[in-house]
């Protein structure tokens, strides 16, 4: 955490993905329109990586997902980042609300996984992610950027040590197993 000027900086953490159209144009956008954004000092983006899209038993196949993480500097709370980044999926064609849903194939999804040490939990942000930990499309993502990295809660967790234990007898193949 550092100062500028009088605000609070802060490093955020954002996961990119999305399953429909020029994926890789959409996670392009999204990063060079949260780059642009007021309050937002740096990205540092990984490398894109197709997963398998999660979806429920009984329903169609849906297209693979290019997924990326991404590094923030920003002086924006963790609510107005959550705006932000909402912004940014409805710009580049994520429908609002049953479009939202967690099933649903989208443009662009942005979650925001964890803002500085912020902790929230109410029906619009859960900080940290509830689910950033048991998720390898998210994790893998997480060490292209930061290969160390260790999670900023209240009892810390190595993302690496996270992924050896998603991936079990099968961290030794060559290909992870889907996220």
């Amino acid at each position: 955490m550092g100062r500028r000027g009088s605000a609070v900086t802060e490093h955020a953490w954002v996961a990119l993905g999305s399953n429909l159209g020029d994926r890789g144009a959409h996670l392009l956008a999204a990063c060079r329109r949260l780059a642009a954004a007021p309050g937002v000092a740096s990205l540092v983006r990984g490398p894109f990586r197709e997963t398998p899209a999660l979806v429920l038993p009984g329903t169609p196949p849906q297209p693979a997902y290019l997924n990326a993480a991404a590094r923030l500097e920003t002086t924006l709370g963790p609510a107005a980042l959550l705006d932000r980044l909402q912004a940014v999926e409805a710009a580049l064609g994520r429908p609002a609300g049953s479009g939202r849903g967690v099933w649903a194939p989208r443009t662009v999804d942005l979650d925001l996984l964890f803002h500085g040490r912020s902790a929230a939990s109410d029906a619009r942000l859960t900080l940290p992610h509830p689910r950033w930990a048991r998720r390898a499309f998210v994790l893998l993502p997480i060490l292209d950027v930061e290969p160390g990295f260790v999670s900023p809660e209240p009892r810390p967790r190595a993302a690496g040590r996270l992924l050896r234990g998603l991936w079990g007898a099968t961290s030794a193949a060559s290909t992870p197993p889907p996220a």
